[in-house]
């Protein structure tokens, strides 16, 4: 028998029936694809983080700069448990003799200093205007002429003064050999500064080494000594 229940009107826009599993589906995969979003937004950040921290060691900014050394002096150092080793001596040959003849002995006396100022008898060849040596030196040939300034440790008159030439000679009783000894001239008060001239040839005895003292009583007022050779 059939019904004539009448079924209520559609309405347009409107669904009926069952919710379908295509929506559920649908609300899923858009959670899936933000935590899919978001996974990548963080991996692209550590990445760009990573490269900048290896841009930053590398960089020469970054780089640690050489200390700078700062030099004090030295002092010595303290004991130390360690020995320290030491360089053996290291053997010389021996020079050996020229083939004819024998070999030439080493001089037995270094040459005399060249001694300048008070308390000190300077030698040379030439004085200027005031008794001062300009060419000073110590070893002069036998033909060759010598001038000396004195200059005393203080002022003295001439009238007390005495200059004594000596040469040495370790045969003598004191190593030394007087060859003279005179007044200075030419006579002056109150001076600290006297001059001579010698011929070596004429007024010493041969090369060797000699002392030319200025005295006072035996008081040395200035001495020098010079070395004449052949």
């Amino acid at each position: 028998m059939a019904s004539n229940r009448r079924l209520p009107p559609r309405r347009q826009g409107i669904r009926y029936g069952p919710p379908r599993e295509k929506a559920r589906f649908s609300d899923n995969g858009v959670l899936i694809g933000r935590l899919l979003g978001l996974g990548i937004l963080l991996l692209t950040i550590g990445v760009l983080a990573a490269g900048a921290l290896a841009f930053m060691r590398d960089s020469p900014a970054a780089t640690a700069s050489p200390r700078r050394t700062t030099a004090v002096a030295a002092s010595p150092a303290a004991p130390s448990a360690t020995p320290v080793p030491t360089l053996s001596p290291t053997a010389t040959p021996a020079s050996t003799a020229p083939p004819s003849g024998s070999p030439t002995p080493l001089p037995t006396n270094p040459p005399p200093l060249v001694q300048i100022g008070e308390g000190f008898v300077t030698f040379g060849t030439r004085a200027d205007n005031s008794l001062h040596i300009v060419d000073p030196k110590s070893v002069f040939r036998l033909n060759e002429r010598i001038v000396w300034s004195a200059f005393l440790s203080e002022r003295a008159d001439s009238l007390d003064l005495l200059v004594r030439i000596s040469k040495m000679d370790s045969t003598q009783i004191g190593g030394e050999l007087v060859i003279s000894e005179s007044p200075v001239t030419p006579l002056v008060r109150n001076a600290q500064i006297f001059q001579n001239r010698i011929r070596p040839g004429a007024d010493l005895d041969g090369p060797g080494i000699y002392a030319v003292r200025y005295l006072r009583g035996e008081e040395i007022m200035s001495e020098g000594f010079l070395e004449i050779t052949e």
